[in-house]
């Protein structure tokens, strides 16, 4: 079966080689996007960490840097991740990542989770480049997704699974 690597990730800043990811959601779905398993940890960032302005607020409002000292650590995450793929996704290297603004998130992946990194191909689904490419040719209304907004990884990857589903619906 064909599956569906969707990732979100909520970090510390933008720059994947200095900040820190704070969030870990994976969920894998098959191409009519049925949910088939879930993956979700909070993660501890490391001591003397940064965090960007714009984070901090924002993660302290959602509650999330509320939940971090209790989390694992990145390293803990990483070995955990990888063994749940073992079981769930089985293949390295073959199925898409996808999500809303996805790169930003495989380069998070590839810098700070390189064991899981093995499990994700390297075709990605971006649908933050579908919307606007289906939106800019007159085929859908951006505005009628709904978004949250509320910057967790797995709401924001259930609303992206939404998403596309909604654009694939409007062109069909």
């Amino acid at each position: 079966m064909d599956k569906i690597i969707w990732v979100d990730l909520e970090t510390t800043g933008l720059d994947y080689e200095k900040d820190s990811i704070l969030e870990v959601a994976v969920v894998i779905t098959d191409y009519g996007f049925t949910l088939l398993d879930t993956y979700h940890r909070t993660v501890c960032p490391p001591q003397g960490y940064t965090i960007s302005t714009w984070a901090k607020q924002t993660h302290t409002k959602n509650y999330l840097m509320q939940s971090l000292d209790e989390s694992p650590t990145i390293e803990q995450v990483d070995d955990e991740l990888s063994h749940w793929c073992i079981e769930t996704i089985m293949e390295k290297n073959k199925y898409p990542m996808a999500g809303n603004s996805i790169y930003f998130d495989k380069r998070f992946v590839e810098a700070r989770l390189p064991k899981f990194s093995q499990y994700v191909g390297k075709t990605v689904i971006d649908v933050s480049g579908i919307g606007t490419l289906l939106h800019n040719q007159h085929l859908v209304d951006k505005e009628q997704v709904v978004k949250t907004y509320q910057h967790r990884a797995m709401r924001d990857i259930l609303e992206s699974i939404d998403e596309l589903r909604y654009y694939i619906h409007k062109i069909r």
